[in-house]
Protein backbone atom coordinates (compact mmCIF):
# COMPACT_ATOMS: atom_id res chain seq x y z
CA UNK A 1 0.00 0.00 0.00
CA UNK A 2 0.99 3.13 -0.72
CA UNK A 3 0.33 5.91 1.78
CA UNK A 4 -0.23 9.60 1.28
CA UNK A 5 -0.93 11.87 3.81
CA UNK A 6 -3.13 15.42 2.54
CA UNK A 7 -1.59 19.20 3.41
CA UNK A 8 -3.29 22.05 3.86
CA UNK A 9 -3.13 23.16 0.39
CA UNK A 10 -5.12 19.59 -0.68
CA UNK A 11 -2.22 18.05 -2.34
CA UNK A 12 -0.73 14.91 -1.29
CA UNK A 13 2.20 14.17 -0.17
CA UNK A 14 3.78 10.46 -0.17
CA UNK A 15 3.61 9.44 3.62
CA UNK A 16 5.27 5.49 3.46
CA UNK A 17 4.86 2.53 1.94
CA UNK A 18 3.82 -0.82 3.30
CA UNK A 19 4.28 -4.33 2.07
CA UNK A 20 2.58 -7.29 3.52
CA UNK A 21 2.26 -11.22 3.08
CA UNK A 22 -1.76 -10.98 3.89
CA UNK A 23 -3.99 -8.10 4.31
CA UNK A 24 -7.76 -8.90 5.39
CA UNK A 25 -10.12 -6.16 5.31
CA UNK A 26 -12.27 -5.86 8.76
CA UNK A 27 -15.20 -3.53 9.17
CA UNK A 28 -12.97 -0.29 9.31
CA UNK A 29 -9.73 -1.41 9.22
CA UNK A 30 -7.33 -4.02 6.86
CA UNK A 31 -5.22 -6.04 9.10
CA UNK A 32 -2.30 -7.03 7.42
CA UNK A 33 0.24 -9.58 8.74
CA UNK A 34 4.12 -10.13 8.05
CA UNK A 35 4.58 -5.89 8.16
CA UNK A 36 7.51 -3.79 6.47
CA UNK A 37 6.64 -0.37 6.15
CA UNK A 38 9.32 2.33 4.76
CA UNK A 39 8.95 5.63 5.05
CA UNK A 40 11.05 8.28 2.98
CA UNK A 41 14.51 8.92 4.34
CA UNK A 42 14.70 5.77 7.04
CA UNK A 43 14.64 2.34 6.75
CA UNK A 44 12.58 -0.09 6.49
CA UNK A 45 10.27 -1.43 9.99
CA UNK A 46 9.61 -4.98 10.18
CA UNK A 47 6.32 -5.94 12.62
CA UNK A 48 3.91 -8.71 12.93
CA UNK A 49 0.57 -7.33 12.24
CA UNK A 50 -0.46 -3.59 11.54
CA UNK A 51 -3.95 -1.97 11.35
CA UNK A 52 -4.81 0.61 8.60
CA UNK A 53 -8.01 2.54 8.89
CA UNK A 54 -10.05 2.26 5.41
CA UNK A 55 -14.30 3.52 4.65
CA UNK A 56 -13.81 0.57 2.62
CA UNK A 57 -16.41 -2.07 3.15
CA UNK A 58 -16.67 -5.56 1.66
CA UNK A 59 -19.47 -5.28 -1.07
CA UNK A 60 -17.91 -2.25 -2.44
CA UNK A 61 -14.26 -3.92 -2.70
CA UNK A 62 -16.12 -6.92 -4.14
CA UNK A 63 -17.84 -4.33 -6.92
CA UNK A 64 -14.80 -2.67 -7.43
CA UNK A 65 -12.14 -5.08 -7.84
CA UNK A 66 -13.27 -8.25 -9.62
CA UNK A 67 -13.98 -7.49 -13.09
CA UNK A 68 -15.82 -9.76 -14.89
CA UNK A 69 -13.49 -9.58 -18.08
CA UNK A 70 -10.58 -9.98 -16.04
CA UNK A 71 -11.41 -13.65 -15.39
CA UNK A 72 -10.92 -16.66 -17.41
CA UNK A 73 -13.91 -18.50 -18.98
CA UNK A 74 -12.99 -21.80 -17.12
CA UNK A 75 -12.92 -20.04 -13.70
CA UNK A 76 -16.38 -17.97 -14.46
CA UNK A 77 -18.51 -21.26 -12.67
CA UNK A 78 -16.61 -21.51 -9.71
CA UNK A 79 -16.64 -17.49 -9.05
CA UNK A 80 -20.25 -17.12 -9.90
CA UNK A 81 -20.73 -19.98 -6.81
CA UNK A 82 -18.31 -18.48 -4.28
CA UNK A 83 -19.52 -15.17 -4.95
CA UNK A 84 -23.20 -16.16 -4.66
CA UNK A 85 -21.76 -18.14 -1.27
CA UNK A 86 -20.46 -15.28 0.02
CA UNK A 87 -23.62 -13.14 -0.62
CA UNK A 88 -23.23 -10.97 -3.24
CA UNK A 89 -24.50 -10.66 -6.34
CA UNK A 90 -23.25 -12.76 -9.48
CA UNK A 91 -25.55 -11.36 -12.15
CA UNK A 92 -22.20 -9.49 -13.74
CA UNK A 93 -20.23 -12.86 -13.73
CA UNK A 94 -23.11 -14.86 -15.15
CA UNK A 95 -23.88 -12.49 -18.16
CA UNK A 96 -20.14 -12.84 -19.13
CA UNK A 97 -20.77 -16.19 -19.52
CA UNK A 98 -23.62 -15.80 -21.17
CA UNK A 99 -22.08 -13.71 -23.40
CA UNK A 100 -19.07 -15.81 -23.81
CA UNK A 101 -21.33 -18.80 -24.26
CA UNK A 102 -23.51 -17.09 -26.88
CA UNK A 103 -20.28 -15.88 -29.09
CA UNK A 104 -20.60 -18.02 -31.98
CA UNK A 105 -24.06 -18.07 -32.40
CA UNK A 106 -23.06 -13.87 -32.87
CA UNK A 107 -20.21 -14.62 -35.02
CA UNK A 108 -22.86 -16.99 -37.29
CA UNK A 109 -25.11 -13.99 -37.56
CA UNK A 110 -22.24 -11.41 -38.62
CA UNK A 111 -21.69 -14.01 -41.18
CA UNK A 112 -25.00 -14.09 -42.32
CA UNK A 113 -25.71 -10.20 -42.08
CA UNK A 114 -22.15 -9.68 -44.21
CA UNK A 115 -23.81 -12.25 -47.08
CA UNK A 116 -26.98 -10.81 -46.98
CA UNK A 117 -25.24 -7.22 -47.50
CA UNK A 118 -22.59 -8.49 -50.15
CA UNK A 119 -24.70 -10.54 -52.51
CA UNK A 120 -26.41 -7.82 -54.46
CA UNK A 121 -24.97 -7.56 -58.13
CA UNK A 122 -23.13 -4.16 -58.94
CA UNK A 123 -25.30 -3.77 -62.32
CA UNK A 124 -28.69 -3.42 -60.14
CA UNK A 125 -27.06 -0.11 -58.80
CA UNK A 126 -27.47 1.34 -55.11
CA UNK A 127 -24.34 0.05 -53.63
CA UNK A 128 -23.99 3.35 -51.81
CA UNK A 129 -27.31 2.86 -50.04
CA UNK A 130 -26.29 -0.96 -49.61
CA UNK A 131 -22.94 0.49 -47.66
CA UNK A 132 -25.23 3.11 -45.31
CA UNK A 133 -27.96 0.59 -44.38
CA UNK A 134 -25.15 -1.90 -43.79
CA UNK A 135 -23.47 0.50 -41.39
CA UNK A 136 -26.41 1.87 -39.60
CA UNK A 137 -27.13 -1.59 -39.19
CA UNK A 138 -24.27 -2.37 -37.41
CA UNK A 139 -24.48 0.65 -35.38
CA UNK A 140 -28.06 -0.64 -34.47
CA UNK A 141 -26.72 -3.55 -33.29
CA UNK A 142 -24.42 -2.76 -31.26
CA UNK A 143 -26.53 -0.04 -29.07
CA UNK A 144 -28.97 -2.91 -28.94
CA UNK A 145 -26.63 -5.01 -28.02
CA UNK A 146 -24.84 -2.93 -24.96
CA UNK A 147 -28.59 -1.65 -24.04
CA UNK A 148 -29.02 -5.75 -23.26
CA UNK A 149 -25.82 -5.88 -21.59
CA UNK A 150 -26.66 -2.80 -19.13
CA UNK A 151 -30.16 -4.09 -18.71
CA UNK A 152 -28.81 -7.46 -17.36
CA UNK A 153 -26.12 -5.88 -15.15
CA UNK A 154 -29.18 -3.64 -13.84
CA UNK A 155 -31.01 -6.69 -13.19
CA UNK A 156 -33.94 -5.80 -15.34
CA UNK A 157 -32.98 -8.71 -17.68
CA UNK A 158 -31.34 -11.96 -16.94
CA UNK A 159 -28.15 -12.60 -17.66
CA UNK A 160 -29.48 -15.83 -20.07
CA UNK A 161 -31.92 -13.77 -22.03
CA UNK A 162 -29.76 -10.09 -21.99
CA UNK A 163 -26.79 -11.95 -23.76
CA UNK A 164 -28.51 -14.42 -26.02
CA UNK A 165 -31.21 -12.36 -27.19
CA UNK A 166 -28.62 -9.29 -29.52
CA UNK A 167 -26.89 -12.13 -31.33
CA UNK A 168 -30.53 -14.57 -31.63
CA UNK A 169 -32.13 -11.16 -33.00
CA UNK A 170 -28.98 -10.41 -35.63
CA UNK A 171 -28.97 -13.79 -36.54
CA UNK A 172 -32.68 -13.77 -37.91
CA UNK A 173 -32.59 -10.49 -39.22
CA UNK A 174 -29.49 -12.13 -41.38
CA UNK A 175 -31.69 -14.78 -42.55
CA UNK A 176 -34.78 -12.91 -43.16
CA UNK A 177 -32.52 -10.50 -45.03
CA UNK A 178 -30.65 -13.09 -46.62
CA UNK A 179 -34.03 -14.93 -48.22
CA UNK A 180 -35.33 -11.56 -48.51
CA UNK A 181 -32.46 -11.03 -51.07
CA UNK A 182 -32.00 -13.87 -52.53
CA UNK A 183 -35.53 -14.61 -53.72
CA UNK A 184 -36.20 -10.56 -54.59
Amino acid sequence: MFIYDVDKNGVLAFSSRVEANEARLEPGFWRLTNVREAQPGSRAVRAASQSIPSNLDDRTASERFNNPQAIAVWRLPETIKNTEKAGFSSVPFQLRLHQILATPVLFAAMSVLAAAFSLRLMRLGGLAGLAGAGVALGFAFFFFNELCGALGKAGVLTPAVAAWTPPVVALLAGLTLLCYTEDG
